[in-house]
């Protein structure tokens, strides 16, 4: 077979089975494609490049195809397909000494591992890439490395170190002039402040990621975007506006085939009809996100849509499917160290404990709940959690549940904690003063979200007269 390598506008053409191949032009194109969506497409022509680059015997470009394709099936959520590709490519590479593909190779498992929720693994990867990549002063790979460590110890809960990560990253993206890089750090700093409660900062980060990804033809980041913008939305109770990003979400990411997001979308959309009661809806949104999931061994959203589906099986009284759910997703968090979601599904077990009166577990998980809450500030577990901690007190000492509720009744500032406090001291008490500033709250919040605990909290209200002490 006949070998030759010639260079014509700068574009690599491969000769192999007697004529010329433009490898170059191909592979870039198949790089507008990925950016662009057509992931099909790209992988169409870089398996061909692939072959083409086998016939002409250039191991150098089938390590870089095979790169390239491991990336693009992480994409596509086939990742046990994706790890082969990117080991061989840095089996190549490391023969060679070539530390720039010994990067790109790296960071191809390190997508697939992430997904895959082996997080040990991304941070060996990342950090032997800062290594290599720094002395060889490749700051683009540096920068992508930092990304990664940054989202798994956002993942971990240690939002400091995360955040310390992406301002490294968004430093070198704005250096080099990086739009793609300065969206993702945009988009992940979003993530932090989201997870610490700062809602205003966490939309102008999203806003902008949007805004860039918008300007650059990136589809997956305006998909990306929409659905961040879309978590943040929900917790201002907003959730119409949420709704309607999801699906926007979810049309984009049906488009390109990028069925991660499509699972993750599917899973926020079972939570806004989780929150407003179409209880049907959101069991099926989060039966397809599970299935989506197993198929790709996708932990995070498999224990994503546990937790939901542990939540609306709670809701529809059906207590032991609820429990099996919440087991498995507590399983998953401790496996992959999700230490946030771990506190959202500890807590939501130790709910459904307590309402079969199963108050020795209901104590221990709701305690563990409320360490990893403390510890790196769950919101949302925080405030429920120390009601159901003075929830559990009450079932023995009536007095003590209710020093325990009015203490964090003094120091609320916040309508939706002061609510459900206000609930539990007139049920508890009797007084009418806590049931009419409770029956004043709820209604405010009803009036601005179409939240089902509101009306529901409404109404139990209204048919309480007699206070009610918890039976052991």
């Amino acid at each position: 077979m006949a070998e030759k390598t010639r260079y014509k506008k700068n574009i690599c053409w491969i000769q192999a089975e007697g004529f010329f191949y433009p490898y170059q032009l191909r592979h870039r194109q198949a790089e507008v494609l990925r950016l662009t969506g057509g992931w099909q497409q790209a992988r169409e022509l870089e398996e061909e490049n692939l072959r083409f680059a086998g016939l002409a015997l250039k191991p150098e470009l089938s390590a870089d195809c095979k790169v390239f394709l491991s990336g693009l099936l992480s994409n596509l959520s086939q990742y046990q397909a994706a790890l082969p590709l990117a080991r061989e490519a840095l089996e190549h590479h490391c023969s060679q000494n070539n530390i720039q593909g010994q990067c790109q190779a790296l960071l191809a498992l390190v997508e697939a591992h992430k997904q895959m929720g082996e997080y040990q693994e991304v941070c060996d990867h990342c950090r032997r890439i800062i290594e290599l990549a720094q002395a060889a002063g490749i700051d683009n790979l540096v920068a992508r490395a930092l990304r990664n460590l940054g989202i798994i110890h956002l993942r971990q809960g240690k939002y400091a170190e995360a955040q310390k990560y992406f301002e490294q990253d968004m430093s070198i993206c704005r250096k080099q002039g990086d739009l793609q890089g300065q969206a993702r750090a945009n988009g992940n700093m979003g993530l932090v402040y989201d997870y610490q409660g700062d809602s205003r900062q966490s939309i102008a980060c999203q806003q902008n990621k949007l805004d860039i990804c918008i300007k650059i033809g990136d589809k997956q980041g305006v998909a990306y975007a929409n659905m961040s913008l879309g978590t943040v939305y929900v917790k201002l109770n907003q959730l119409a506006q949420a709704r309607e990003l999801f699906q926007k979400s979810l049309e984009t990411s049906w488009e390109l085939g990028d069925i991660r997001n499509i699972c993750l979308a599917c899973g926020n959309l079972s939570a806004v009809c989780l929150e407003t009661g179409d209880y049907e809806r959101a069991l099926t949104y989060s039966q397809q996100q599970l299935l989506g999931a197993e198929e790709t061994k996708d932990k995070f959203n498999q224990l994503f849509a546990l937790g939901n589906m542990g939540a609306i099986y709670r809701r529809l009284k059906q207590e032991t499917k609820a429990e099996e759910c919440f087991d498995r997703a507590i399983s998953l968090c401790r496996e992959t160290g999700q230490q946030h979601d771990l506190a959202i599904n500890l807590h939501d077990k130790a709910v459904l404990c307590f309402s079969r009166k199963m108050y020795t577990e209901s104590e221990q998980l709701n305690n563990e709940a409320l360490e990893i809450a403390s510890e790196i500030h769950v919101r949302n577990v925080l405030s429920p959690a120390r009601l159901l901690k003075a929830k559990l007190a009450a079932v023995t000492n009536a007095n003590e549940g209710m020093i325990q509720m009015q203490k964090a009744l003094n120091e609320s500032q916040d309508y939706e904690e002061m609510a459900p406090l206000n609930l539990e001291l007139f049920k508890l008490t009797g007084d009418q003063t806590y049931k009419k500033t409770a029956l004043s709250l709820y209604t405010m919040l009803n009036s601005k979200s179409a939240r089902i605990e509101y009306q529901e909290a409404l109404d139990d209200l209204n048919r309480k007269e007699i206070f009610e002490v918890p039976l052991p």
